[in-house]
């Protein structure tokens, strides 16, 4: 893996071809459209269903004992769709698709194998918590900080004096 002196991997020696990670953000990006898009729909069911419950209202004269029975199917179908805010809807959206999208990233790189169980474990927080958004520049750098070597905390080099110091 070529480095530029600044951390960044060369593109042409990562894991992953960079039209590979390109189509994926692609998809990902088209996706979250969607998400916006299908809520926009819900929403429109959510107002046709309202109207027409507001019909169904002036045909008839509400509950009696022909009707009484059916109160849970009725319930069921004519309460209409409880959408979340958009907003919340789309951040939901945002977050497991990024979830899924760096789970798929992980697979076919292999990322996992070039992580120590610390940052493994890290790296499923972070998923589960609030994923970055998978760019492709995104992807290279956490490409890149697996593929460093880990820096020695002060704690490794006490445990390794003190276990020098016991050989001696």
């Amino acid at each position: 893996m070529r480095h530029d002196g600044c951390g960044a991997v060369s593109a042409m020696n990562a894991i992953v071809p960079r039209a590979t990670v390109a189509g994926i953000v692609a998809h990902r990006n088209r996706a979250l459209e969607l998400f916006g898009e299908a809520h926009d729909r819900l929403s429109a069911a959510a107002s046709a269903i309202t109207v027409a419950r507001k019909a169904l209202a002036a045909a008839c004269a509400g509950r009696n004992s022909y009707n009484f029975s059916s109160e849970a199917a009725r319930a069921a179908f004519l309460d209409g769709l409880k959408l979340p805010d958009r907003d919340d809807f789309l951040t939901t959206a945002r977050r497991l698709t990024d979830t899924e999208v760096w789970s798929h990233i992980i697979e076919i790189t292999d990322l996992e194998r070039l992580m120590d169980r610390t940052a493994k474990d890290q790296l499923r927080h972070d998923l589960l918590a609030d994923p970055p958004e998978p760019t492709i520049e995104n992807v290279y750098a956490a490409e890149s900080e697996a593929r460093r070597p880990p820096i020695p905390s002060e704690g490794d080099h006490l445990i390794r004096r003190k276990a020098t110091s016991h050989s001696d």
